[in-house]
């Protein structure tokens, strides 16, 4: 009886730890987008539970070309936190559509959560495509030499 009953306890708390462990680490979004407007990347999330995060870590990838291109306190549990971008299609490739009038640009984003003890997780990515004239890019660029 009384090994059963040590057995049950051991097995209780194994139960319990773990149970501790999977919340303790899981943070989550309750939604991460990415909006354009043409010329900057609104990007919007709402955290669930910030267990031990310090900061968000936004993150643009381009042909797997990732870079950090800023970061945001994290402010507690079901928070809404908004960054922009910018600057989100200067010097990126253009692909082509083939008549010579449109390009499209493709990039991704994701957060990087960084906890208290400097060790981070990364979030889903979201995609943004913009489609624009070989024209509009190209006089984007000029402009952008003489800021």
């Amino acid at each position: 009886m009384m090994r059963i009953r040590a057995i049950s306890t051991v097995i209780f708390l194994v139960v319990l730890f773990s149970t501790i462990a999977l919340f303790a680490t899981q943070n989550t979004l309750e939604y991460f987008k990415a909006d354009s407007d043409r010329e900057e990347v609104a990007l919007t999330w709402r955290s669930g539970a910030e267990n031990n995060i310090v900061e968000y870590h936004v993150i643009r990838s381009s042909n797997d070309s990732p870079t950090n291109i800023g970061s945001v306190k994290a402010e507690g549990d079901y928070k809404n936190y908004k960054f922009v971008d910018t600057q989100p299609f200067l010097n990126k490739t253009v692909k082509n559509s083939g008549d010579g009038i449109q390009s499209e640009k493709t990039l991704s984003y994701r957060l990087k959560f960084v906890y208290s003890d400097h060790s981070f997780d990364y979030s889903e990515k979201v995609d943004v495509t913009y489609n624009t004239s070989v024209v509009t890019s190209t006089w984007g660029m000029i402009k952008e030499m003489f800021r």
